[in-house]
């Protein structure tokens, strides 16, 4: 299982190392690993803050692109009307993926193969070898883009389980879907962002079936979800051999 975040605010206010701080404390406290996928002009704006979660062995920092730009168009139909945002092209998709990698480098001594891609999609990238191809050069080797259902929409089954892209020609490429509803879009669109309770009752479901599955398949010699094979994640440089595979872990 996989708990990430997307660390994506860029405004002025403090909401980013008000979450590091807090989500340093909540793990730590219950000794659970999660990955933090940053968005590049993010890290920019909070180097130092960042590079104080980055020394915690229960935290791997992966990346969300420079600037947050979609990397394939989503047609979001949600029962009410029609949305297209339009994703960017190889080229500039290279340049986001290439820019927050040289940042993670160069301000945490990460050397990222994670990304989730922003918005998320519809069967992820499983309809664009071309993206995949970008990606694959410019060192990803596992991805959260699958977060969307069949209308560009949520929430998204547990069902879906993670699985490899060996159809398209990369099988060591990794997808590790999102499940339920993005944090934003059902507190924004839905509850309301005053109705915390009811966000956190809308999430419980979820945790609780991790939790049950994760147990079943201890007890069922590593069936199900927990047979997919996670590959092992990219050493920060500064590691140790304890900090190895942070991101990913059925």
């Amino acid at each position: 299982m996989l708990i990430g975040y997307d660390v994506e605010a860029r405004a002025a206010a403090d909401v980013t190392p008000r979450f590091l701080e807090q989500a340093r404390v909540l793990h730590n406290r219950l000794g659970v690993p999660a990955t933090l996928f940053i968005v590049g002009q993010t890290l920019e704006q909070w180097v130092s803050e960042f590079q104080a979660i980055a020394v915690d062995p229960l935290f791997d920092l992966q990346q969300h692109t420079y600037s947050h730009q979609l990397l394939k168009t989503v047609h979001i139909d949600d029962g009410k009307s029609i949305r297209v945002v339009r994703g960017v092209s190889l080229q500039e998709t290279r340049h986001e993926v290439r820019k927050a990698s040289q940042l993670l480098r160069k301000h945490l001594d990460v050397e990222s193969i994670g990304l989730t891609g922003p918005w998320c999609y519809y069967r992820g990238l499983r309809d664009r070898p071309d993206i995949l191809e970008v990606l694959w050069e410019e060192g990803i080797r596992f991805t959260r883009t699958d977060g969307r259902n069949e209308h560009d929409w949520h929430p998204v089954s547990m069902d879906l389980q993670p699985y490899w892209y060996q159809a398209l020609g990369f099988p060591e490429m990794l997808e590790i879907p999102i499940h339920g509803w993005h944090d934003c879009v059902i507190r924004a669109e839905v509850l309301g962002w005053e109705d915390l309770e009811g966000y956190v009752e809308s999430v419980k479901p979820y945790i609780d079936r991790a939790a049950n599955e994760a147990r079943s398949s201890r007890c069922a010699s590593m069936t199900g979800a927990a047979s997919v094979r996670i590959p092992r994640c990219a050493p920060r440089k500064r590691s140790s051999a304890t900090r190895k595979a942070r991101a990913c872990a059925f």
